[in-house]
């Protein structure tokens, strides 16, 4: 019976340490959601998506669309490019920036988005009138009324 105890203990022991072994070699990588991968970069380094955050959070603060280099997703930099032109563009109020995109769909977007800021800036709801997309004229005036 002796015997049969430490067996058990031993066994017990040892699904104690896989499990061990397989919870902290889980640690410190993102969980993700479901139905996402790490996207994996040229060097054979997966980049996470906390990764790919914080370059985008970098290239919006910055306005500086080169910082999205750094990812190697192509349709995630493209995202990111896009993004860090509009934060350019709406923080120095200056529409002339949208012309940086070859899609027109992008640069009317990127026009609306100025629109709206300086509309929010002078606290002007004409301004909203003049935005391309007619659907987002209440939307822009109703967040300028609730500021």
């Amino acid at each position: 019976m002796n015997k049969n105890i430490t067996y058990i203990i031993l066994a017990v022991v040892v699904i104690l340490v896989v499990a061990l072994v397989v919870i902290t070699g889980k640690q410190g990588k993102p969980a993700g959601t479901p139905g996402t991968t790490p996207l994996a970069s040229e060097e054979g380094i997966a980049q996470t998506s906390e990764e790919i955050d914080e370059i985008v959070r970098e290239a919006i603060n910055t306005q500086d669309a080169a910082v999205c280099t750094k990812i190697k997703d192509e349709a995630m930099k493209n995202w990111c490019v896009k993004n860090a032109i509009i934060a350019e563009a709406s923080f120095n109020r200056d529409a002339s920036i949208c012309n940086k995109f070859e899609n027109e769909a992008e640069k009317l977007e990127c026009q609306d988005n100025v629109t709206i800021t300086k509309a929010l800036d002078a606290k002007d709801l004409d301004l909203c009138q003049a935005l391309n997309d007619k659907s987002r004229i209440a939307g822009c005036q109703e967040y300028i009324t609730s500021q």
